[in-house]
Order: C-alpha cells, then structure tokens, then sequence
C-alpha cells in the first residue's frame, strides 16, 4: 500500500501479487491489483481483479462498492445503483457507497432528489467531509432549492479554505437566488486561489451575463477562451449573447462554429449556430440546422420553436405550424408557451 501510495506501480504490483499467493481468499489484495491497473488504464486487468474479488468476497461491502463503480464506468448505470445499494446495505456505516450513490443519481441518471437523499446520510455519519457538504449543495441546488444548496456551499468552504471549486459552486447558488454582486465576489476568491482554472471565468461570465452585464461577460468569457481554446460552452454563449443583443453577428457565427466543431453532438450548440445564422440573413442555413437537430423525437422545444420561427418567415407555413404544434404537445410550461399559440392562430388565419 505504501508503494501504491508513492505510484511506485511495479513494487506495488509486486507486492500484491505476493498477499495475493499468501491468502487466496482474501480481497484485499485482488482489489488493490485492480487499483494499480485503473492508474496504468488498463480497463481490461481493472475489470479482470475486481470479477476474481467478486468471486473470493461475493458478500463484502468493499467488493461490491468496486464492481458497483465498475459497472458505472461502463456505463450500465442499473447495475452500478444494484451493487452500490448492497455495499450501503452491507456496511451502513461507510460513507463511499453513498457518495457514489449521490454522484450515480446527480450526473448519471438526472435524480438530484435521490442525490440529495444519500449525500445526506453521507454527511450525517461524516458531518466534516467537505466533498460531501459540497455533493449535497450541487443535488439541492439542481433539485430546485438554492437555499440549502448556500449553506452546504458555505460548509464546504468553511472545511476546505483553499478548495475553489467550493467557491465556484457557492457563486453558483447565489446566483440562482439572485445574488449578483455575492457571486462574483465568490467566483474573484475563487480566481485568487486558482487564477488558471478555467471554469472561474466561464461562470465568471455567466454570471455577468445573467446580470445583464455584457461587457464583463465578453471579457470573462474572452479571458476563460484564453486559458482553454477548447471550451465550447464559452464560444456558444458569447455567440448566444451577441445574437440576442443583435451584435457582433459575423464573430458570433464563427464563435457558434467553433462550439459546434468542438461539441458536434451537443443540440444547444447547433441550435445556436442556426439562430446566429439567421441573424446574419442566412435563413437557409439556419432552417436546414433546425431541421437537422428537430428530428429527434426528443427535440428541445426551444429548438422547435426556433424551427417554427425560420419556417414561418421563409414561407413554409405548414411546416412552421407542425413545428409550433410539437412545441405545444405536452410541455405547457415551455416559457414562450403563448407566443407559440399566437403564432400558430396568426400562420392559420392566412
């Protein structure tokens, strides 16, 4: 363990191997061997080491927590909740099934009150654990209440000082509770410990931009680009908010591209690309976007609406109407929700 602790992943190999040949009935060791292979990425021995643990220790909670986060690695987010339940089960004392659990239900399966639920327990047995405090506050933040969500934020900074994402993550809540000036002074502490993190000045922007503050927002979202010329998300909303604000069109559709190019499968961002298209004028462009994006079943009805939009004015009213109608079926709380029904009564009436 030593050994693996230093990353010296030979000795440590070595060393397992040998607790290994000593007591074959243990897991211990198989499921260390599994560690080293994870850290050398080989997913193949990973996988291989934690099916032997499984096999020695088919009832240990640690077993079960590892195929738990094997199988979440791969994806089969079904079985990973499965094993992950039992290993809670098995040792209800131990806070990592639980903490794999709140992330299983936070960015895997979209249950935040689930999340809630578990980075809950987590924090209850471990009322000290920053990262836990810090689960908690993203799972109530994405279940709707920002409140709680500051005051587990607040924890977690209070736990880890130095931490900035903690910092970043409490601008966020004060931001959704309408709390402007408090979130960027967050997100500038933030700045101050990791001045080369690049989520600081997107959310930065987002912020701003949030705020009506549009200057500051092209600026943080400029200065995130600089230390990131990957991140797609800032190029697709300095595009959105030039568009929106009918600005600096020929930069946002080479800003949209660009976001397009590095997230090709990310709708949103095709989307963007098709409303920046045409605010430029090129209406044929953008059409052919929302047509491309709108034929999923699941299409996004902003992206519907925006197809309904380009359709209406480039003379295709039946189509805008069926575009409209999809808007409509079933998602009454679409936001423009009304336009979309004084449009559709205005392209019938012609």
């Amino acid at each position: 363990m030593r050994a693996l602790n230093e990353k010296n992943l030979d000795l440590a190999e070595k060393m397992f191997m040998k607790a290994v040949e000593n007591d074959r009935s243990a897991a211990g060791p198989l499921l260390a061997l599994a560690e080293v292979a994870r850290l050398r990425k080989s997913d193949t021995d990973v996988e291989k080491w934690v099916r032997k643990a499984m096999e020695v220790a088919p009832r240990s909670a640690e077993t079960q927590l590892a195929m738990g986060r094997l199988l979440f690695a791969r994806r089969d987010f079904t079985g990973a909740e499965k094993f992950m339940l039992n290993a809670a089960s098995t040792d209800p004392k131990s806070t990592a099934p639980l903490f794999d659990l709140g992330e299983l239900y936070l960015n895997a399966t979209s249950q935040p009150v689930r999340a809630v639920e578990m980075f809950d327990k987590a924090v209850k047995l471990n009322p000290k654990h920053a990262g836990g405090h810090f689960g908690l506050a993203h799972a109530y933040l994405r279940s709707g209440n920002p409140g709680r969500a500051l005051d587990h934020f607040k924890t977690a900074v209070r736990l880890e000082p130095e931490n900035p994402l903690a910092l970043v993550g409490l601008s966020q809540a004060q931001a959704a509770q309408g709390k402007m000036d408090d979130a960027v002074a967050s997100l500038m502490a933030a700045r101050k410990l990791a001045p080369k993190l690049d989520t600081i000045p997107l959310h930065l922007g987002m912020v701003h931009q949030q705020a009506r503050r549009w200057t500051d927002a092209y600026a943080a979202y400029d200065d995130a680009i600089k230390l990131n010329g990957e991140l797609a998300i800032a190029y697709n909303n300095l595009a959105w908010m030039a568009v929106e604000r009918r600005e600096r069109l020929v930069e946002a559709v080479k800003w949209a591209q660009k976001a397009v190019d590095l997230a090709p499968r990310t709708t949103e961002f095709v989307d963007t690309l098709a409303w920046a298209k045409r605010a430029q004028g090129d209406l044929k462009g953008a059409v052919a976007l929302l047509d491309s994006i709108a034929e999923a079943p699941n299409a996004s009805p902003t992206a519907l609406y925006h197809l309904g939009i380009a359709k209406a004015e480039s003379g295709q009213k039946r189509e805008a109407i069926a575009a409209f109608k999809r808007v409509l079926n079933g998602n009454t709380k679409f936001a423009q929700a009304d336009d979309v029904a004084i449009r559709i009564k205005q392209l019938e009436a012609r």
